[in-house]
């Protein structure tokens, strides 16, 4: 891990010690490792979700998810999230209020 990625561990780890799951919205899927908790959806690897029907599957599971880190400079890696999973996107935008930034990665909780 790189220093911003250590550090943001130690920033997330306090906001997240009482949730059961999280929900990445990021191509970080080893912050589940890292950070110990489990995926809230089945899309533990976001980037997979692209088709419109995998969008919509990934949408009906995020009821579940009170907490969801967004963003972070592997979103780049090919077109960017916001645009590629772009229903999950706008869904999160309504239904989540951005709390925090650490370093790249954006903090949602549920509305």
């Amino acid at each position: 891990m790189n220093k911003k990625e250590i550090n943001f561990k130690q920033k997330i780890e306090p906001l997240i010690e009482n949730y059961s799951c999280i929900q990445l919205f990021s191509n970080d899927a080893a912050f589940y490792y890292i950070l110990r908790k489990k995926s809230c959806t089945k899309f533990y690897f976001v980037w997979s979700a692209s088709s419109l029907k995998k969008q919509k599957e990934f949408i009906s599971e995020l009821t579940s998810a009170q907490i969801i880190i967004a963003n972070g400079p592997k979103d780049y890696w090919d077109i960017p999230l916001s645009e590629k999973i772009y229903l999950v996107n706008d869904f999160i935008k309504k239904r989540y209020s951005k709390i925090d930034t650490i370093n790249f990665w954006d903090i949602y909780i549920k509305d």
